[in-house]
């Protein structure tokens, strides 16, 4: 999580330093063979390149831990096992009608 978030605190720099290694995919004959056409098309790797509008973000790597720390303080692991139904209670104490 911590390399997505940097990916997008300096988008153009992350994107210039982009290559296939980074990349998982699985195995697709049919799909393979279109996998990287744009990327081979020095054009239309420009274009998308000029069409990034989001200004660079300082942060540090701290920052960045908090930030990482706060999303995964958002994930409701009882939500994964398909929790459904009115809740005993809510975090704010609020009375559930």
């Amino acid at each position: 999580m911590s390399g997505i978030i940097s990916h997008h605190i300096d988008p153009v720099t992350s994107f210039d330093q982009w290559d296939r290694s980074q990349l998982t995919l699985p195995e697709n004959a049919v799909l393979s063979a279109a996998d990287f056409i744009i990327w081979d098309d020095p054009r239309e790797v420009a274009r998308i390149r000029s069409r990034v509008d989001i200004a660079p973000v300082d942060l540090s790597e701290e920052e960045i831990a908090a930030l990482v720390g706060f999303l995964h303080a958002l994930t409701d692991r009882d939500a994964l096992l398909g929790r459904l139904g009115k809740p005993d209670r809510v975090p704010s104490n609020l009375e559930i009608d």
